[in-house]
């Protein structure tokens, strides 16, 4: 992929487009621009939607990126703990791949007394870059689902991902940070892409999903698309935990 960072902003002015760009999003959800899913399969092995019949249903555990918080995930929130499901939207320290990924992974841990039993991971936006590396060896991840988000491969930085320069996280040092052995080689993975995203731009996310083998459904919402459409994005993780069973 080329290299697209060609501006350099200033802190501020970062922040400030942060604010921005969140705004956008929430407007964008007011005004309803939503639309039908359309679904196109990666391991058919993953795609089956098949009810949860053994063991515990999984925990799922929304993680952020680097323009949203956790409080971005409400309406998906909602729509899945009336399914049933536990869920859990840890915050996001955005300080950097290596820091962000380590801290998720201590949370996420088998030992670790905040979640037991199998997970599903969502990740948005640079959250995609967190769980592919925090997930990594975890035995108790059980299905990895990209929303709008980053898919790298080992070796990759968000740099070399991103094409537009409101992408840059707060932290400037994530740029060049390079992502580790990536969790979707060994884990079922989904991604749900927005075909009216104008931050990771759709042909970009569409070749890091089929890159990672994922299951795709892309739907016509913004970037910040479990707000504009948060019951497909819903129903696309309750999808994949169906199937991991």
């Amino acid at each position: 992929m080329p290299h697209f960072f060609a501006a350099r902003l200033t802190r501020p002015r970062l922040i400030i487009l942060a604010a921005v760009l969140a705004i956008a999003g929430l407007l964008i959800a007011v005004a309803g621009q939503t639309g039908p899913a359309h679904a196109a399969t990666g391991r058919a092995a993953h795609a089956s939607a098949a009810s949860w019949t053994s063991g515990p249903k999984p925990t799922i555990v929304l993680v952020h990126g680097a323009w949203a918080d956790s409080g971005s995930w409400n309406g998906v929130i909602w729509r899945l703990q009336r399914a049933g499901y536990t869920v859990v939207a840890p915050p996001n320290p955005l300080r950097g791949v290596s820091y962000d990924s380590d801290y998720l992974a201590d949370f996420l841990s088998p030992t670790s007394t905040a979640i037991t039993g199998p997970v599903v991971l969502v990740g948005h936006s640079y959250g995609g870059f967190v769980i592919t590396n925090a997930a990594t060896g975890n035995p108790n991840v059980k299905a990895l689902v990209y929303v709008d988000a980053f898919i790298p491969a080992q070796g990759d930085t968000l740099g070399g991902l991103a094409s537009a320069a409101t992408q840059r996280p707060l932290a400037h040092s994530v740029l060049g940070e390079k992502s580790g052995p990536p969790a979707w080689t060994t884990i079922p993975s989904w991604a749900i892409i927005g075909t009216a995203d104008h931050v990771i731009p759709p042909a970009g996310q569409l070749f890091m999903a089929q890159r990672a083998d994922a299951n795709i459904t892309e739907i016509d919402a913004p970037h910040l698309s479990m707000i504009a459409d948060p019951g497909a994005v819903a129903s696309v993780i309750i999808q994949a935990a169906q199937a991991t069973s």
